[in-house]
């Protein structure tokens, strides 16, 4: 599967996250610079996207989450690769 990690301040960019992951990929998504109230509405959204597409959600840190669809299974291993890549970006 293809990994994509974003960084999500906008409602545009919160659709590419929803078009990613309707494709059966798996999503992280990085919402620390991102305004509080901005931040509920779009962990919201990203919780409906989960639902009804019957994936799940997890936290990895404190504002940064993996979405991943009902068909893809993300190994402890898979996470641990994207967590390192996701966090080692500069």
């Amino acid at each position: 599967c293809d990994w994509s990690s974003d960084v999500c301040s906008s409602d545009l960019e919160m659709r590419k996250v929803g078009e990613h992951f309707r494709e059966g990929n798996p999503v992280i998504i990085n919402l620390d610079d991102t305004e509080e109230s901005e931040r509920k509405r779009l962990v919201d959204f990203a919780s409906g996207l989960v639902f009804g597409l019957q994936g799940r959600i997890e936290k990895i840190s404190l504002r940064v989450f993996l979405l991943s669809p009902a068909n893809v299974t993300v190994s402890n291993e898979d996470k641990t690769a994207a967590q390192a890549t996701f966090f080692n970006q500069s």
